[in-house]
């Protein structure tokens, strides 16, 4: 995205308005502006992850840049399913619950926890889900994440040897 000003404008004005967002979410308790920040927050994150993955399948011969990229993408798609379960558990109380449970919401570091358990479908038991939507975003994640590095590394694999017989 840095080597267009149009995207660079406008991916930086989605994280000035997210900023915005939290900063009147927490001065206001606004239930409705923590939402609307949180869903920016993964939309903001899936632009980046887009972003990323689309400057590492551009032609061109695989580099260690590229395959940084791709785990980066990985990353921020387990960060956006992290921000997806804590609005869901904001919104449905309950939703996701966790065996060690603090007293109060959960932190969002629970859910980046949990998140990449499932992505990674490591799933320790610390957390479970809970509702059907729930259980739903959690079988979606499982699909991605049990896809991505096959079908991403492959991909990368294949350009590496097609870049080879080119030379």
């Amino acid at each position: 995205m840095n080597r267009s000003r149009t995207l660079a404008a406008y991916a930086a004005l989605l994280v000035v308005v997210t900023f915005v967002l939290q900063w009147l979410a927490a001065r206001h308790h606004s239930f409705t502006l923590l939402t609307a920040h949180l869903g920016l927050l993964i939309v903001i994150l899936g632009v980046f992850a887009a972003g990323i993955l689309a400057r590492v399948f551009r032609p061109g011969p695989v580099t260690l840049h590229r395959i940084l990229g791709a785990v980066s993408a990985y990353l921020l798609v387990g960060l956006m399913w992290a921000f997806a379960y804590l609005a869901l558990r904001l919104s449905i109380p309950g939703a996701v619950e966790f065996q060690i449970d603090p007293g109060g919401p959960p932190a969002l570091d629970s859910f980046i926890y949990f998140s990449f358990g499932t992505l990674t479908s490591v799933g320790y038991g610390a957390a479970a889900a809970v509702n059907p939507v729930a259980r739903s975003l959690v079988m979606t994640e499982s699909l991605v994440g049990q896809f991505y590095p096959p079908i991403f590394i492959g991909s990368l694999v294949g350009m590496a040897v097609q870049s080879r017989h080119k030379d």
